[in-house]
């Protein structure tokens, strides 16, 4: 598998071109290509998935984790364009299929940690860096109003963990989004960043004009998340909320992205999550 995402990436490069010539099919007959996008003067690389039918489609984009090597969440993949959803999972510079792009976040927060800056300093830094991966999110979305079969006036924003950070972020920004669906957001480094990333992230959801929704097992990391966006959210009026789903599996992992990308996770949560895009105005026959 890695050799044929590395395949793919050589061959964008010597192209040019906007899908790579990978592609295959997921449930439902949806069409997979890896593309290219640019961002601050790099050249970025997604998972892009189109159902089947006339278009435009409304499309979800989707904010992978912290990982170096983010795969492609074929599970989400297959629930969304399943409901006629285009699925469009971006890898932000230094991770997934961008690889070549940068330097991998984590490695670069480890690198960060070794300086001895006190622990405001630190967390300023690292909120840095959440804004900086936030232009490659803002890239991605941008990319994808360009391509004639996504309806960029039905756009979801979703991701999980540091992507869900990402996914308050663009909420915050509005990028012409309808809804944003975020799981577990911070919620590892939530108690070590404490109150620097709950401010920051308390920030972006009394600031957003774009409904969001927040949702976590009990299982997970922590439920700080929830907890605090989750309130400010119930303030705010539906379709702003949150929810909280009994444990899933029987460790934090399990509970943090087990539940978010795994095919089980998906039957648990797809109901609230669909409930919450129609909220937003998504077609009625999705």
């Amino acid at each position: 598998m890695r050799v044929k995402i590395i395949l793919s990436i050589f061959c964008i490069a010597l192209l040019g071109a906007c899908s790579a010539s990978t592609t295959s099919s997921s449930e439902g007959g949806a069409t997979r290509s890896i593309v290219s996008f640019e961002s601050q003067g790099k050249t970025l690389h997604g998972y892009l998935y189109v159902p089947e039918g006339d278009g435009p489609h409304p499309a979800v984009i989707f904010n992978h984790g912290s990982g170096t090597d983010e795969g492609d969440p074929k599970n989400l993949a297959d629930f969304y364009t399943s409901l006629g959803f285009v699925f469009f999972a971006p890898s932000r510079a230094g991770q997934g299929l961008s690889q070549d792009a940068g330097t991998p976040i984590n490695d670069r927060i480890i690198a960060l940690s070794e300086e001895g800056l006190d622990p405001a300093a630190f967390n300023a830094a690292v909120i840095d860096m959440h804004e900086e991966a936030s232009l490659d999110v803002e890239a991605a979305i941008n990319w994808l109003k360009t391509q004639d079969f996504a309806d960029a006036n039905q756009f979801f924003v979703t991701g999980i963990s540091f992507g869900g950070i990402q996914t308050l972020l663009a909420a915050e920004k509005g990028l012409g989004l309808k809804g944003a669906l975020a799981f577990a957001p911070g919620a590892m480094s939530w108690k070590s960043s404490f109150p620097y990333l709950s401010d920051r992230l308390s920030t972006a959801v009394n600031t957003a004009s774009v409904p969001i929704f927040i949702i976590q097992a009990e299982n997970d990391f922590s439920l700080e998340p929830s907890l605090v966006l989750g309130g400010l959210l119930t303030a705010k009026g539906a379709p702003n909320g949150y929810h909280d789903f009994p444990a899933f599996g029987s460790t934090p992992e399990e509970g943090h992205a087990g539940f978010a990308y795994s095919a089980a996770g998906v039957e648990v949560w797809s109901a609230q999550a669909l409930d919450f895009f129609k909220n937003c105005g998504v077609p009625s026959q999705m």
